[in-house]
C-alpha cells in the first residue's frame, strides 16, 4: 500500500515535466532524411566501388581517398591519410 501511495504522489509531477512535441520539426526531419539523404551513395562508394578494404590494400586507399576528399568538401576539415606499411 505504501509503494502505491508513493507512486501515486509522483504521477502529477511526471506529467508536468514532459515537453511539447514539435510535430512540424519532426516532419521536416523525416522529409530531409527521405528526400535528401546521401547515405546509400556513400555506402555504395565505400563498399561496391572501392572493393575490399584490407589495411594497406588498394581498395582501402581508394575508399580512404574518396571519403577524405568528400569530408574536406562537406565539412571543410583538413584530412590527412596515414600510410601504413603492412607486411603480410
Amino acid at each position: 500500500m505504501r509503494k502505491f501511495f508513493i507512486a501515486f504522489c509522483f504521477i502529477p509531477f511526471t506529467s508536468l515535466a514532459q515537453e511539447k512535441i514539435d510535430m512540424e520539426m519532426i516532419s521536416k526531419i523525416k522529409k530531409e532524411a527521405t528526400d535528401n539523404s546521401h547515405v546509400m551513395d556513400i555506402a555504395f562508394h565505400l563498399t561496391d566501388v572501392s572493393g575490399s578494404r584490407l589495411t594497406g590494400s588498394p581498395g582501402f586507399m581508394r575508399a580512404a581517398n574518396w571519403i577524405s576528399k568528400h569530408i574536406m568538401y562537406w565539412l571543410r576539415y583538413q584530412v590527412q591519410i596515414l600510410h601504413l606499411k603492412v607486411k603480410w
